[in-house]
Formats: structure tokens, C-alpha cells, sequence
């Protein structure tokens, strides 16, 4: 890291206690974005050019009043997904591993939750509020998913087909 000047003794001191942590963090997102290039590299490089998409968040929670929830057995909810997906790029020829965060909103009910699993229905599909190349992403998207990578991984070995000829 480059020397730096500071003028205020409170921030220079921040600074030196907390050098060490930001470098350590540094290092991770380097290593990160490594993986992920070496990740896309290796699935061009060994012809897999099946599309598969793996969810690592699945969020879904009441945002109505708790209040009225209770009082009328029901309130407003949402969802929201995220998922690594290996995908070729429309309008090219290029496969990237993307990043995907999907939205919709439906509700929560109390009277429900024996019929409908956690007691949330969800009937539109959901809307695609971001897609981009993995690599492209905020920091703390690319670190989380980090995380799922071999489970995507594992998803693609098993939905790999082989296919001989007679």
C-alpha cells in the first residue's frame, strides 16, 4: 500500500490499527475474483455449456404490520432470491458465471401455514431486480457467493449427461 499523509492524529491512528484489516480483506476479494475467473475458465475449458442456475438465498418474510398479522391472521410478504447461474450471454457466444437476485411480493398466513409450507404464497413470478457477471458484483455479493460455488459445482457434475453412440 502506498504511504499516505495524514493531519488529524485520530484518523492516522484509526488507519494504523486498522491497516491490517483492510489488507486481510483486500487479499479475500482478490482471491474471490480469482476464483471466480478460474471457475468460468474451467468450465469453458472442459465444455460444459449446459445452463444451470443454483439458489444461495432464499428470504422470504412478512412486511406487514405484526399487529394486524396477528389480529387478522394474514399480513404482506416478499421474497427475495439470489442465485449463481453459468449462462450464455444473449446476443454472444460467451458463458459467464452471473449473478442473479429475483423479487415478488405475496402474503403471509397464520390459517395457511398447515396447507402451504412456512405459511407463504407467493403467486406471480418473481422480477428479476439484478443480473450481471458475478465478477462485476458489489463486494459482499461476490463474497457470499463465493461460498456457493461448490454447489454449483456439484449441481452441474450432476446433471452432467453423456450421451454414446450406437
Amino acid at each position: 500500500m502506498s504511504k499516505f499523509e495524514w493531519h488529524d492524529e485520530r484518523l492516522r491512528t484509526a488507519i494504523d490499527k486498522s491497516r491490517s484489516a483492510i489488507q486481510t480483506r483486500l487479499q479475500e476479494l482478490n482471491r474471490v475474483s480469482h476464483d471466480v475467473k478460474e471457475f468460468e475458465r474451467f468450465l469453458v475449458e472442459s465444455a460444459v455449456f449446459e445452463r444451470a442456475q443454483y439458489m444461495f438465498v432464499n428470504d422470504s418474510h412478512a412486511i406487514g404490520d405484526p399487529i394486524d398479522a396477528q389480529e387478522y391472521g394474514e399480513s404482506a410478504a416478499e421474497e427475495i432470491c439470489e442465485y449463481i447461474v453459468w449462462e450464455k450471454l444473449v446476443n454472444s457466444d460467451r458463458w459467464r458465471l452471473m449473478y442473479l437476485r429475483t423479487h415478488r411480493y405475496g402474503w403471509f398466513s397464520v390459517d395457511d401455514m398447515e396447507e402451504v409450507p412456512g405459511g407463504f404464497v407467493f403467486e406471480d413470478e418473481p422480477k428479476v431486480i439484478e443480473l450481471r457477471p458475478l465478477i462485476e458484483t458489489e463486494s459482499d455479493v461476490r463474497l457470499r457467493a463465493h461460498e456457493a460455488l461448490p454447489n454449483l459445482l456439484n449441481l452441474i457434475a450432476a446433471n452432467t449427461k453423456i450421451s454414446r453412440l450406437a
